[in-house]
C-alpha cells in the first residue's frame, strides 16, 4: 500500500508541478510543516515531499483552469485512491515518503527498495484510525468479491499479447508461398520415385529415399495447416477490452457492484475457452513465423 500512495501522490504532484525532491540535509534545513514530517523520517537516501492540501484545492484548480469536467476527473482519481488506501486524499494536509535505496546489483531494485509514509491530516488521530479501520475492511471485502473476475481480466490481458502484426502477415504470405514451393518439389520427386522400377525400389536408398520424402511432406502439410489457421482476434480483443472497462468502471461504492460482478464473471467464463483457443492458434503461427527468421531456415529451404 505504500508503494501505491507513493506512485499515486507522486503522479499528482508531477501534474501539478508542486513536487519537491529533497536531500536529508536539505530537508533538514526547512522551515515548513512539510519538513517538520521529513525530519520525523528515518534514515533514507531520497525525501519525496507533497503539500497535499495546496495541490488538491489551490494548484490543481489553478492548473485546470477550475474546468468542472477535468476537476472532476481528479476528485474521481482521488476516490479511487481512497478507496484502495482507506484515506480521503483530501483530508490529508502534508506527506512524506523517504526512500531507502538496495544496493545497485540488487535483483530487484524497486521492490528492494524500503519506503517509510508519513503524513499529517485535518482531523485527530484516533478518528483517523477509526475511519480508515471501517474503510479497510469495507476494501478487503470489495477486493475479495472482486478477485474471481479479476482473474480473468488478467488472463484477458495476457491473451491480447498474441496477435500477427502487419510485418508479421507479409512473413505468413511469404512462408505461405514458400511451403506451397516446397510442397510442388516434394509431390513432383514422390512422381519420379514412382515411376522408378522394380529392382530400384528394392533397394535401401530408394526405401531412405521414399520415406524422407513422405516425412518432408507430411511436415508441410501440417505446418501449412498452422499457417492458414484463421488469426483475426479483433472481435475477442474488442469483447474483452469492453469488459475489462465495465469491470474497472465498477466502484466500492457501487450499490450494484454485486450484481455487476456477477455479469461480467458469467460472460468472462462464455469468453474465456474460445479465446483460450485461439491465443493458443495464434501463438503457434507466431512461433513458426519466429523461426523463419532463423539462418538455418533459410539453409533448410534452399
Amino acid at each position: 500500500m505504500k508503494k501505491y500512495l507513493l506512485t499515486v501522490t507522486t503522479i499528482v504532484a508531477v501534474l501539478f508541478t508542486s513536487l519537491v525532491v529533497w536531500t536529508p540535509t536539505k530537508s533538514a534545513k526547512s522551515k515548513n510543516d512539510v519538513a517538520d514530517l521529513a525530519l520525523m523520517l528515518p534514515d533514507t537516501d531520497v525525501i519525496v515531499a507533497l503539500d497535499m492540501n495546496t495541490t488538491l484545492n489551490v494548484v490543481g484548480p489553478d492548473l485546470l483552469n477550475h474546468d468542472d469536467a477535468k476537476l472532476a476527473n481528479l476528485r474521481k482519481l482521488m476516490k479511487s485512491l481512497e478507496n484502495t488506501i482507506g484515506i480521503d486524499p483530501y483530508e490529508i494536509k502534508q506527506i512524506v515518503a523517504g526512500i531507502k535505496l538496495p544496493a545497485l546489483n540488487a535483483k530487484d531494485f524497486f521492490d528492494d527498495a524500503d519506503f517509510t509514509v508519513i503524513f499529517r491530516t485535518a482531523n485527530s488521530n484516533d478518528a483517523l484510525l477509526e475511519s480508515w479501520s471501517k474503510k479497510m475492511d469495507l476494501i478487503q471485502a470489495f477486493e475479495a468479491e472482486r478477485k474471481p473476475t479479476e482473474a480473468y481480466i488478467d488472463e484477458f490481458k495476457k491473451f491480447r499479447y498474441y496477435e500477427i502484426d502487419k510485418d508479421e502477415k507479409v512473413k505468413l504470405e511469404t512462408l505461405q508461398k514458400d511451403f506451397d514451393e516446397i510442397l510442388k518439389k516434394a509431390n513432383t520427386l514422390k512422381d519420379l520415385l514412382n515411376k522408378q522400377t522394380g529392382a530400384a525400389k528394392a533397394t535401401k536408398i530408394f526405401k531412405d529415399s521414399v520415406k524422407s520424402n513422405n516425412s518432408l511432406i507430411d511436415l508441410v502439410n501440417r505446418t501449412q495447416s498452422v499457417l492458414k489457421t484463421n488469426t483475426d482476434v479483433k472481435a475477442f480483443h474488442n469483447s474483452t477490452i469492453k469488459l475489462q472497462n465495465r469491470w474497472t468502471e465498477v466502484t466500492l461504492d457501487d450499490a450494484q457492484k454485486t450484481s455487476k460482478f456477477a455479469q461480467i464473471l458469467r460472460e468472462a467464463k462464455v469468453i474465456y475457452p474460445d479465446f483460450k483457443r485461439k491465443t493458443e492458434e495464434v501463438a503457434k503461427v507466431n512461433a513458426v513465423i519466429d523461426v523463419s527468421d532463423y539462418e538455418f531456415y533459410e539453409v533448410t529451404l534452399t
